[in-house]
């Protein structure tokens, strides 16, 4: 059988740092987080695993490792199907779509233009119910 999971380098150098920081700052009433840029589908495999009481929507701006998120966090029920996301569309979900609780966003916005970091902070407000709050994470 083709194993279709693809293995990010990055993953392996920021998983651990990362993993700690969301235990610290993910609010005691999450329930549903949004993950842009899921990449290769490992950070959502670990943070389900990590955090059982979640439930993770990965997205992908392109198509092509939608596949690899799936089968990454195929054995885990809190998981959503990977879905291809474009922070730039008007449109980022449809109306009456899952509220978010928590919006995580690793290796993303340092090797994206300007104006996708604006989409994602301004388009974030109307999605959820509370107010937005970010850490980022940079090892030097």
């Amino acid at each position: 059988m083709n194993d279709i999971r693809r293995d990010s380098p990055s993953f392996h150098r920021n998983i651990e740092p990362i993993t700690q920081k969301l235990s610290e700052v993910l609010p005691e009433n999450c329930s549903h987080v949004l993950e842009i840029g899921s990449g290769s589908g490992q950070h959502s495999e670990r943070f389900a695993r990590e955090f059982p009481q979640l439930t993770f929507q990965p997205t992908e701006y392109g198509s092509e490792n939608l596949d690899s998120i799936d089968s990454w966090c195929d054995q885990y029920l809190n998981v959503l199907p990977a879905m291809q996301l474009d922070v730039m569309n008007k449109n980022w979900f449809p109306k009456g779509s899952q509220k978010f609780d928590a919006l995580i966003c690793f290796n993303v916005i340092h090797i994206t233009p300007w104006e996708v970091t604006e989409a994602i902070f301004k388009k974030w407000q109307p999605m959820h119910d509370g107010s937005l709050s970010g850490y980022f994470l940079w090892t030097v």
